[in-house]
């Protein structure tokens, strides 16, 4: 994958959102999506020797596609100005849990674990929490996870959640209603291989979060 070319592309889509400046230009964007594509397939088979579940993936069943879904949105820009790889754990549409990576010039970032469960799900997640306090501390408050990622981030209730005290020693985590660890990309001036190895490293430390997630959803 050419990470130069695909940032040039990107930042001349954004400026030139249109279907006639796409259409002028859809060989680059097939040339460059074809890149994807294979390096996607590169980090499923390095993701697979510690996960098997990452072997049973389809590398074209994880990108976006580029067009965005205008119906609802004030933004009529036709196309996406970023390249994603999405990694689902959950086996689900409506809950996600997994990997996400994230390629924009001046926003590109790697992120793991859920946005936004499903009420029920984000239930059974707290209450895991509740349950599993020092389990969790563990993954999420280590030192290796911390030296990459800043805790979990996500948007939180002002209030805790019917149920819970105040005074819990949790509760912090049990307010979030997304539980993301991210990793920010100042700039990417690296190659296609030294990015698939920083996917594969923070993985596995993303991994042990994810399958907190997986295991309170199956609770």
């Amino acid at each position: 994958m050419r990470i130069p070319a695909l940032f040039q592309f990107l930042s001349d889509l954004k400026a030139h959102n249109s279907k006639e400046w796409f259409d002028a230009n859809r060989k680059d964007y097939q040339l460059l999506r074809d890149e994807f594509l294979i390096f996607i397939s590169d980090v499923l088979i390095d993701l697979g020797k510690f996960d098997d579940r990452f072997s049973a993936m389809n590398a074209s069943k994880c990108i976006f596609r580029i067009n965005r879904d205008i119906r609802f949105s004030k933004n009529k820009d036709p196309y996406k100005i970023n390249f994603g790889m999405n990694l689902n754990l959950s086996g689900s549409k409506e809950f996600f849990c997994g990997l996400y990576l994230h390629l924009e010039p001046e926003n590109t970032f790697f992120a793991g674990g859920t946005y936004l469960p499903p009420p029920a799900i984000l239930q059974s997640i707290r209450q895991e929490i509740d349950y599993n306090p020092t389990d969790f501390k563990k993954i999420v408050e280590s030192k290796k996870f911390l030296n990459v990622f800043e805790g979990i981030t996500g948007d939180s209730l002002s209030r805790p959640p019917k149920g819970y005290d105040v005074d819990n020693e949790m509760i912090n985590y049990i307010k979030l209603k997304s539980f993301i660890a991210e990793k920010r990309f100042s700039t990417l001036d690296i190659t296609s291989n030294q990015l698939k190895d920083r996917v594969v490293e923070y993985t596995k430390l993303i991994m042990p979060l994810n399958n907190f997630l997986l295991t309170a959803n199956n609770h």
